[in-house]
């Protein structure tokens, strides 16, 4: 009996790990212009990162009030995220580029990756979530 007991009480705690939500604070820094609006996507694939499809409740946007930012997540799954943001300073809803296609706005990516020639890849961005987990991105 003890041992039926104790193996439910192992597979409980597994099940309850499974589907453990945590919450994700994400810190924006090295706002140049206290004005305009933050686009934030979190992504938990490289076809959805590669693609800019954010899932439903991964997209947010922020008003922009001084030189940094926090926007809060709640209820994530354990897993591997990567984060996309930019700062769209005239509220056009874009990031606007120059004639050479280079970002004429702030923008910065998780882990503070940076690409060549173009953003960097999911797994230059990425990191795991298994617990409650702050994220600082410095926006270039």
């Amino acid at each position: 009996m003890l041992h039926k007991n104790l193996t439910f009480f192992f597979l409980l705690v597994f099940a309850c790990k499974l589907h453990a939500q945590h919450q994700l604070t994400v810190q924006v820094q090295n706002i140049e212009i206290p004005e305009g609006t933050l686009f934030l996507g979190l992504f938990d694939s490289t076809v959805d990162y590669d693609n800019d499809k954010s899932k439903t409740g991964f997209f947010t946007q922020t008003l922009v009030k001084g030189p940094t930012a926090n926007i809060v997540y709640e209820g994530l799954p354990s897993g591997w995220y990567a984060i996309k943001v930019y700062h769209d300073v005239n509220d056009n809803k874009t990031l606007d580029k120059n004639f050479m296609g280079f970002p004429k706005e702030q923008y910065g990516f998780s882990n503070n990756a940076m690409g060549t020639l173009g953003p960097p890849s999911f797994e230059e961005s990425q990191f795991e979530i298994k617990e409650d987990t702050t994220q600082l991105v410095i926006l270039q």
